[in-house]
């Protein structure tokens, strides 16, 4: 395998994590609190909001703030700062662009195969990790306020696993979801020792979205390195299928 096929391969297993909701019932409590959430996020065209999201481990603590936007229809984007370094993430569903400004780069992401075009859909389809969780596990635990918006405290367990080959482990979540619009306020997710955080703030809903906000034009001094996805997975299958694996 190439350094290119590796390169590629690596960046799908950033962002393509694959989650399993195990079968089951839940109580007619969480059923109609699910109801009610999944309703309102239907009637949502679009947002926009300031994310927040803190990742702890006993090595670390990381914190980063990001702005994200989403339309159902037309994609989504993520604008954040790494220092004095911003960061820009395209996708309409079938390109994605990772732009680094100051550092004139790109990277383009393309997906060849209706498969992965539902892949970049999942930041917003999966947006609420709630739907994902087993139902078994599934409990409401309360209805309150985070930061002055009405929510449902949910809790429960997920199995997740990176590709279809990584290893499955099991995902502790709760999640406070708004019951005005269905989007999620806050989400703590527990993997072992490690805990993320993700905190949705200036939630804004955005109705006036189109398809020119999601798309790049990629200034004439930045370099751009181009990735089928469809490419680099079909590589991938046929060395798990013969067990060769080639190098330059």
């Amino acid at each position: 395998m190439n350094r290119r096929t590796k390169f590629s391969l690596a960046v799908v297993g950033i962002l393509i994590a694959w989650a399993t909701a195990q079968a089951g019932t839940s109580s007619p409590e969480v059923s109609q609190a699910l109801a009610e959430i999944e309703k309102a996020y239907a009637q949502v065209p679009g947002f926009q909001a300031e994310v927040t999201t803190r990742h702890q481990t006993q090595e670390s603590d990381v914190v980063a703030t990001r702005v994200l936007t989403v339309s159902k229809k037309f994609g989504w984007k993520i604008v954040d700062w790494v220092g004095d370094q911003r960061r820009e993430i395209i996708n309409d569903f079938r390109t994605n662009y990772v732009y680094l400004r100051e550092q004139k780069k790109v990277l383009k992401l393309t997906a060849t195969s209706p498969e992965l075009e539902q892949e970049f859909r999942k930041p917003v389809v999966e947006l609420n990790p709630v739907f994902l969780l087993d139902r078994n596990s599934l409990r409401l635990v309360s209805t309150e306020e985070f930061e002055g918006e009405p929510v449902y405290h949910f809790s429960g367990t997920t199995t997740t696993q990176m590709m279809q080959r990584g290893k499955p482990v099991t995902v502790e979540v709760d999640a406070w979801v708004s019951r005005h619009d269905g989007i999620p306020r806050k989400t703590v997710e527990k993997i072992g020792n490690a805990k993320g955080t993700t905190i949705y703030r200036r939630v804004s809903i955005r109705p006036d979205l189109t398809a020119e906000d999601f798309q790049f034009q990629k200034p004439q001094d930045v370099a751009e390195l181009s990735i089928p996805l469809g490419e680099a997975e079909t590589v991938a299958e046929e060395e798990k299928t013969t067990g060769n694996t080639k190098s330059n």
